[in-house]
């Protein structure tokens, strides 16, 4: 989008400015639309359990309901409690929303449809969820009030009560996709079930975590059955108590943006993101974000469903729950997982990154050469990374290819995984170099490709080129011919 600003005549600080501002505008109202959208939904699904009609007067099919419920808040008076501390009373809820909305800039929509696709994607979801607990702790605090402050108090301790859950939940995730960037995780579990299913969900060692994380995700998002911090029959309204007009909607719009959130992370976690269920080739038709969109809605429509269906937990329960059950088994499987991927995976990981490359490996990684990344002054030495340690990095590319627009897919390693397409940009004669361009490209690395008038296996020897900070790899790709068995 920066290249596109900068194309109208823009410097290019103009042209990053404003197509951040872009980008976070495209995300943002969609995402007020959807909140918008999402709270008829959950009516509708309550009212059709109880066996009750929903909203249909507003609009049609009262699709218009939440608009006019918002133009109806936005009119009245904001009412501030005179014993409450008004700046922080005013405060709170605007970070409650503000804090929900931060954590969508790494939510990968499509493959590189996404704000920020940074490598600690998930540390960053991580540590702006756990801050959505500071808009609840400071409105009950700053409301003067008994029944806010006991909410207050009681929100902070589930929130991080279930918080040390779903770390070690994303530490079993992590550990199995080899990356903390959400669309590395996403890659990872392409075919990951029997080479058909794209889910780590259909792993005998991750579901039970999967089961974790969900219910965790409706204790961190306070809804039923854990909706303790505003149990109407003990807390009147909870935290939200003393608040009116558009502070008590900024609650709502944020409460429901991160339910949404965690709706999204069990789907990009658990169930493929945006590819489809099956590895199956006419599924591929469908748009991958509308694929995102169904499995996130799903998981709404089951989060609706329980709040119908599960009576209220007591705090007691609601407690023991996180530290004496979710707690111990999270903990006992990050275990478990980290010892099953040291005596399968890891024990063999580093000869595949590291060690000399073979013609079994390549086609056990359905590659078509392995190129040996090794420092520029290290290339000189070994014979373009021929000998030596050195990164491997495996590809595909095609059989007599040409110069312009060659299809090129990475295989390995995972943090680099992803299809990418090669156009010769200069050439001397003797062949060419130019850029690979990722589909699903990560802020500061860059990828670029030499081919030479050599032919090996029906493909052109190539050179591939990584950079990454200030590191930059380079070394020569050898195909199944120029291995040993």
């Amino acid at each position: 989008m920066t290249e596109f600003f900068q194309s109208l005549g823009m410097s290019y600080e103009w042209a990053w400015g404003v197509a951040t501002i872009a980008g976070i505008l495209l995300i943002a109202l969609p995402l007020m639309l959807a909140v918008a959208m999402v709270i008829y939904v959950d009516r509708k699904v309550l009212g059709a359990i109880m066996l009750r009609r929903g909203p249909n007067v507003v609009g049609p099919f009262g699709l218009l309901q939440s608009f006019a419920d918002g133009l109806k808040v936005f009119l009245q008076e904001t009412i501030i409690p005179t014993a409450a501390n008004k700046g922080i009373f005013l405060l709170a809820p605007i970070i409650t929303f503000t804090v929900a909305l931060a954590a969508w800039a790494v939510i990968p929509f499509d493959a590189g449809v996404v704000l920020a696709d940074i490598n600690v994607g998930l540390l960053y979801i991580l540590a702006i969820s756990s801050l959505g607990v500071y808009g609840v702790v400071m409105s009950g605090w700053a409301s003067n009030s008994k029944y806010p402050f006991f909410s207050a108090m009681r929100a902070a301790a589930q929130m991080i009560s279930y918080e040390v859950s779903i770390g070690f939940v994303l530490v079993c995730v992590v550990l199995w996709a080899g990356t903390f960037n959400m669309s590395g995780i996403v890659e990872a579990q392409r075919g990951h079930g029997l080479g058909i299913v794209n889910g780590f969900f259909f792993n005998i060692l991750l579901f039970p975590i999967f089961v974790v994380f969900f219910i965790s995700a409706l204790a961190e998002t306070a809804r039923a059955p854990f909706d303790l911090t505003e149990a109407e029959s003990e807390l009147v309204a909870g935290y939200q108590t003393e608040y009116s007009s558009m502070s008590f909607a900024l609650f709502w719009l944020g409460e429901y943006a991160n339910i949404l959130l965690m709706c999204s992370l069990c789907t990009l976690l658990f169930f493929g993101g945006w590819l489809p269920p099956l590895e199956i080739e006419f599924l591929y038709f469908v748009p991958g974000f509308i694929w995102f969109l169904l499995k996130t809605f799903m998981f709404f429509f089951m989060f609706s469903w329980i709040w119908a269906t599960v009576p209220r937990y007591r705090y007691d329960q609601l407690m023991r729950l996180g530290w004496k059950v979710f707690l111990p088994m999270s903990l006992i499987f990050v275990a478990v997982i980290s010892g099953y991927l040291m005596a399968t995976r890891y024990a063999d990981q580093r000869l595949v990154d590291r060690g000399e490359p073979s013609a079994t490996t390549l086609a056990a990684l359905g590659a078509s050469d392995v190129c040996r990344l090794v420092t520029s002054d290290d290339y000189s030495e070994t014979v373009g990374g021929r000998k030596g340690e050195a990164l491997n990095v495996y590809l595909f590319r095609p059989a007599r290819h040409g110069a312009q627009d060659v299809p090129v897919e990475i295989l390995h390693p995972t943090r680099l995984a992803g299809k990418a397409s090669f156009s010769m940009e200069t050439s001397n004669g003797f062949g060419g170099s130019g850029q690979l361009r990722m589909e699903r490209q990560i802020e500061g690395q860059e990828l670029g490709m030499a081919v030479t008038d050599v032919i090996s296996d029906d493909r052109p020897g190539a050179i591939l080129f990584l950079a990454e900070s200030e590191n930059v790899l380079m070394g020569d790709c050898f195909t199944k011919s120029d291995l040993k068995a």
